[in-house]
């Protein structure tokens, strides 16, 4: 989700188009109003939204590791997630009032803050979304070192493939106890791996043709996973790649790749591409501030039972306005961030020195 800084050049502009179908996606995904009445179309969504982002992220961040690069990607990942984490969790906190003491409230987001897992982030804030940062930190830092150190590369790849095959065997009390979600770091440096060198391999094909070839094995496999019906996966809980009910691991192996391929190979054919990539260019802030937002609008309609499944869930009209509002919402709050220079480095510095000229009385 990194943001852009060349949009208007063909290639940068394409792959914004695909991250901003991607961001849309992922806050539809996130709308109890929308996905209540189409829960197979959610379940869709959960094969590949955040998935692609890992995979896209494995094919363009090719740099070696250094202690620059792990010191300039920590900015980057880390900062907006302890940043959103601590206000997610104060938001939290004042919503619930009394429903704990505050020293468990500030375990839990200790805990949060550690280990980067979605269990341990639900607990401390409440939502479900911030634990995609740390592990796309762990993925680059692999990623990093694998370059760098081409045996050891070969080596995180055969654990990556194990985990790939045994995540469901995993206990998911040690799964949400590493350190900055490393495991599902793993995971997808291995799909990404995959991905990646199958993408080079297509690449002399015409666009035309891997777009028919890349589409048409999308479309079916949707249809599979929707019609069967396939079980239940989602980028936030690796142990749902369950290998003993093979059909539906294999499916959600190859969905995202194919969802990808296809984004990659059609981005030039998409209507509102300017939106589209606007939406991309700014995807890592829409993510992180989507659902503070959506949980506002929701109470604001909802009032106290803005956390009830069963009253949001029920209402598409509200879930509708709601989506259009969160999206109009939190691309205005991203660009206005990025209007000042000082809080969009405070919040989301591209790399050290970035950061730190948040901290300085001088600014470019």
């Amino acid at each position: 989700m990194k943001r852009s800084s060349a949009t208007t050049q063909g290639v940068s502009s394409d792959i914004d188009v695909v991250k901003g179908v991607l961001i849309l996606v992922v806050i539809a995904g996130h709308n109890e109003g929308l996905m209540q009445h189409a829960l197979w179309m959610r379940q869709l969504f959960y094969y590949f939204n955040t998935q692609c982002f890992f995979l896209l992220s494995s094919l363009l961040d090719t740099k070696p590791f250094s202690m620059r690069l792990l010191r300039d990607r920590a900015c980057r990942y880390l900062v907006p997630f302890f940043s959103f984490l601590v206000i997610a969790w104060a938001a939290f906190v004042g919503l619930r009032g009394g429903g704990q003491s505050f020293c468990m409230a500030a375990a839990h987001l200790l805990r949060a803050a550690v280990t980067g897992s979605e269990p341990a982030i639900h607990a401390a804030v409440g939502m479900r979304y911030l634990w995609f940062l740390p592990a796309l930190f762990s993925l680059v830092v692999l990623k990093a070192a694998a370059i760098h150190w081409p045996t050891l590369g070969w080596g995180l790849l055969a654990a990556a493939w194990c985990l790939i095959a045994g995540a469901v065997f995993v206990p998911a009390n040690v799964m949400a106890a590493v350190p900055c979600n490393a495991l599902t770091g793993l995971f997808f440096f291995g799909l990404g791996e995959v991905f990646r060198r199958a993408e080079q391999a297509v690449a002399r094909l015409p666009a035309i043709v891997q777009a028919a070839v890349a589409g048409g094995l999308t479309a079916g496999l949707a249809w599979l996973i929707v019609r069967q019906p396939l079980g239940w996966v989602a980028g936030s809980s690796i142990r749902s790649y369950d290998i003993t009910n093979w059909p539906t691991w294999a499916a959600a192996i190859a969905f995202p790749c194919l969802v990808l391929a296809t984004l990659l190979a059609t981005a030039q054919a998409w209507p509102l591409r300017r939106l589209l990539a606007l939406c991309g260019n700014y995807s890592l802030p829409i993510y992180l501030t989507h659902m503070l937002l959506y949980r506002l609008l929701t109470l604001g309609w909802f009032g106290k039972k803005f956390d009830d499944l069963t009253t949001v869930g029920s209402d598409l009209p509200a879930g509708s306005v709601i989506f259009a509002l969160t999206v109009a919402g939190s691309l205005v709050i991203s660009i206005g961030i990025w209007r000042l220079p000082r809080l969009r480095r405070l919040l989301f510095p591209r790399d050290w020195p970035d950061w730190r000229l948040a901290f300085t009385s001088a600014q470019p």
